[in-house]
């Protein structure tokens, strides 16, 4: 759920021969938080600091948004829009069947029909 149906999506993007995904209420999508002039100049401090020692990053969840300390390359990993969890990418690079819970009155979920209907390969 949230950042773990991202990680659903990825997953069955990286194997092959999965039985079929299930995203519950994917969410923190790379590609709509970049659009935040918050997360925007945090990604950028990122990508200068990879090699370097812990920082502190700007984060959302649920409307909010919060400081967090890691690594450049963590921090990264979930909100850089060319890492691993954007989740564009991965949808169209599924070749198993999806299932996506997306509720209706959920905030984080109003690109939730965009991104299921990608074009996507279904074996």
């Amino acid at each position: 759920m949230s950042q773990g149906g991202d990680a659903a999506l990825v997953y069955g993007a990286r194997h092959a021969n999965l039985a079929g995904i299930i995203a519950l209420a994917p969410a923190a999508a790379p590609e709509r938080q970049i659009g935040l002039p918050d997360v925007a100049q945090s990604v950028a401090q990122a990508r200068a600091l990879v090699a370097a020692e812990p920082a502190t990053f700007v984060d959302r969840n649920a409307g909010g948004t919060f400081s967090i300390r890691t690594t450049a390359t963590i921090y990264l990993s979930y909100l850089d829009p060319q890492g691993p969890a954007y989740m564009l990418d991965s949808v169209k690079k599924l070749r198993e069947p999806l299932l996506w819970v997306a509720g209706s009155a959920d905030p984080s979920q109003t690109g939730a029909n965009t991104e299921f209907n990608q074009d996507r390969p279904i074996r």
